[in-house]
């Protein structure tokens, strides 16, 4: 088994703990069966001689398939490599969040700040205020609202 380490941004970290590991000081074991899991091992590169020592707020499991790349020989993840899976995970936390708040609002009834509360509680989230959770959500349901006018063009009849 082969770990890395990665850099993301706070509340990421906080959530990928709580998602993908079963205790906070053990590393996060990705199933194979997630998107973030295969564009890992496509980022997973050769490690370079003049590459130092692995820096990061997050202990990640590398995937090792039985066939393919060998994780005992690529087993680095450059900076713009790291920045492609914060990517990732910086959408995948989203929309897990706006589907939660649907549903809990929704479906069970719930006002928003309840539903905020308990994602937060759900994912032990501390990096983040409720009112920048309540502001993103309001953002996307705003674009999710607003409606493209629709040009159709003018046929004269002869």
């Amino acid at each position: 088994m082969y770990t890395t380490r990665i850099n993301l941004r706070p509340y990421l970290q906080e959530y990928m703990l709580a998602k993908y590991s079963d205790d906070r000081k053990q590393p996060c074991k990705i199933p194979p069966s997630s998107d973030l899991y295969l564009l890992i091992l496509d980022l997973l590169a050769r490690r370079p001689a003049s590459a130092v020592r692995d820096i990061g707020n997050l202990e990640i499991i590398l995937p090792n398939r039985a066939l393919g790349k060998r994780t005992s020989t690529f087993n680095f993840l450059s900076e713009k490599s790291q920045y492609e899976i914060d990517r990732h995970i910086y959408v995948m936390f989203w929309a897990e969040f706006h589907r939660y708040c649907e549903y809990q609002i929704h479906v069970k009834g719930e006002s928003l700040l309840v539903a905020v509360l308990l994602f937060k509680s759900m994912y032990d989230i501390e990096s983040l205020s409720q009112d920048a959770f309540i502001k993103n959500y309001q953002r996307w349901r705003d674009r999710q609202c607003q409606q493209r006018r629709v040009y159709r063009s003018r046929q004269r009849l002869i």
